[in-house]
């Protein structure tokens, strides 16, 4: 499928998290803005795993929940850099953005060390 395709698919799409490695429809975030959420989770989560080679493209993500927990760790902590960045990108505040992160992690499979996220 062309990649240009592929966006399109994807701009309907909110992320999910999956809670015993089944996704389930309980609650989505960051609606049509996966590409932004997936740049932000390859930038800041070394580990993570992405189910196509352009990571902007990815419907399925798996990151290593200690990352995940960094991540939201640096966004509180560089609360003034990513107020303005999530206000523009995602219509979004940090707290928002931090509560997204950490839901995912406690709702997540907890016997697994990484946190599986979906897009659709």
């Amino acid at each position: 499928m062309p990649s240009w395709l592929n966006h399109k698919i994807m701009g309907n799409s909110r992320i999910h998290v999956a809670t015993t490695y089944q996704v389930k429809y309980e609650f989505g975030d960051f609606s049509n803005k996966s590409e932004f959420i997936n740049q932000l989770i390859a930038e800041n989560c070394p580990s993570a795993t992405f189910n196509e080679d352009d990571h902007l493209y990815a419907d399925s993500i798996e990151v290593p929940r200690a990352e995940l927990a960094m991540l939201a760790g640096k966004i509180a902590k560089e609360r003034e850099k990513y107020e303005p960045i999530f206000a523009q990108e995602l219509n979004d505040t940090v707290d928002n953005v931090i509560f997204a992160i950490s839901s995912w992690i406690a709702y997540s499979d907890q016997r697994n060390d990484y946190v599986v996220l979906q897009w659709f």
